[in-house]
């Protein structure tokens, strides 16, 4: 017996950690990743390139890709590295730069405002539902733009926020408070279209039948409008101190553009919203309204401190009766609007009433030619069987005829039968007698004479 062999651990030698193979080498060195540049980084190499009228690129990836090595734009780029910014550059030129940063952004970021929307076509449906919404001469004023800015009125863009809920509510649809601006900018834009057409000197012959098929065609909810749009707006002072004036020669002029020239698609909106802020912030630096005008021709404007201690004056009672007129102007425009809607139902009522009638009509005449058609068949078909018992009659009288013919055959025959009976019966008895009388001789020869 052999003592058990021990046989010693094997000692593996520790793996080597795997060197991340490179494919396709380019002249015997690995490729290196590319480099990470940060959207600052890549802004600043682009404004050194423009400054530099470089040729036009053929696309994005040849104008994002590294810049060639020994130019202006490499140190540039380093200097942004490193964090470094050169002194020489001036206010003026570091304003332009930060500038560009603005456009460039939106190569590397999207617009997430935007980018899930989709343009919506709208039905006549939907047409009549936004056309119902701006009948209404309290919204028509906040969006026409004359509304008073220190009043309670909501902002435009809350109107059109809950024109869009109660259309997302109606129809089912996904729709926001930019797209209604964008459609009922269009909807005033094709409104006024029509109006100046009708406004031509060529239609002045038109029937006003004819005339208003063809405006309805053009523009549906033109005469739907027609009351609301067309009412003068009141013009109400917009600040403390246009209220607490008194002058009698004071003018207001206002914006008279009620339509935002803006196309259905999103993008524009964002680039007004944009030049919208760069306006406020140039009003309030040069602190002039763009939008109120006020002329003064004999009087001049109160100090700042006494407008601050004055308070607001009650209106006059002639200012109170001048609204309530134009209230009660602006509720008897709304009525006759809901009037002309309802005569326009009671229109198209009757005629679909009237359609209704001529299709029975018709419908009923087609039955009367019908049964007058049947009735045609029938009598052919009688007058057919009346023909056809004439030839059976006929045909009977025929028959009759010919078996009378028959019996009076049948009668000769028998009767010259019986002729020849007789004539055989008296030869007979006459050959007896010859038999007797005379010799055989002569009977023969009488018989063959007989024959």
């Amino acid at each position: 017996q052999h003592p058990p062999q021990q046989h010693p651990p094997q000692q593996h030698p520790p793996r080597q950690q795997q060197q991340p193979v490179y494919l396709r080498p380019q002249y015997g060195n690995p490729p290196q990743p590319p480099p990470q540049y940060q959207p600052q980084q890549v802004a600043n190499a682009l404004f050194q390139l423009l400054l530099q009228k470089p040729p036009v690129a053929s696309s994005l990836s040849s104008m994002l890709s590294p810049p060639p090595p020994n130019t202006r734009s490499d140190s540039m780029a380093a200097s942004v590295v490193g964090g470094t910014a050169t002194s020489a550059v001036t206010r003026k030129r570091k304003q332009f730069e930060l500038d560009t940063v603005g456009p460039t952004r939106a190569i590397f970021r999207p617009n997430t405002k935007t980018s899930d929307k989709t343009k919506h076509i709208y039905t006549p449906v939907q047409d009549a539902f936004i056309a119902n919404k701006l009948a209404d001469p309290a919204i028509y004023e906040v969006l026409n733009g004359q509304t008073d800015r220190n009043a309670s009125a909501p902002p435009k863009t809350k109107i059109h926020q809950q024109i869009a809920v109660a259309f997302n509510a109606e129809f089912g649809t996904n729709i926001d408070g930019p797209q209604i601006k964008n459609k009922i900018a269009n909807m005033q834009r094709l409104w006024k279209e029509t109006r100046r057409w009708i406004n031509m000197a060529d239609n002045e012959d038109l029937n006003q039948d004819a005339l208003k098929d063809i405006v309805l065609r053009k523009c549906p909810f033109y005469y739907f409008l027609e009351p609301v749009w067309t009412t003068p707006r009141s013009s109400t002072p917009r600040t403390p101190m246009e209220r607490n004036s008194t002058l009698s020669t004071e003018e207001v002029v206002l914006d008279t553009n009620p339509i935002d020239e803006d196309d259905d698609d999103d993008d524009d909106d964002d680039d007004d919203d944009d030049d919208s802020a760069h306006e406020r912030e140039a009003s309030k630096e040069t602190g002039e309204n763009s939008m109120v005008t006020t002329i003064a021709h004999s009087h001049s404007e109160p100090s700042p401190s006494i407008i601050s201690d004055e308070k607001p004056k009650s209106p006059k009672p002639d200012e109170l009766l001048m609204v309530d007129e134009f209230l009660e102007g602006l509720q008897d425009t709304k009525k006759m609007s809901e009037a002309r809607f309802r005569q326009e139902e009671a229109t198209k009522r009757e005629a679909e009433a009237t359609k209704r009638e001529i299709a029975r009509f018709r419908f009923e005449t087609e039955i009367i030619k019908e049964q007058e058609a049947t009735k045609r068949e029938q009598e052919a078909t009688k007058r057919e069987q009346e023909a056809t018992k004439r030839e059976q009659e006929k045909t009977k009288q025929l028959e009759i005829q010919l078996k009378l013919e028959l019996a009076k055959v049948r009668r000769l025959e028998l009767a010259s039968e019986a002729d020849v009976a007789m004539r055989t019966a008296s030869n007979d008895n006459e050959e007896k007698e010859d038999l007797r009388n005379g010799s055989p001789v002569d009977n023969s020869c009488r018989k063959h004479s007989q024959s």
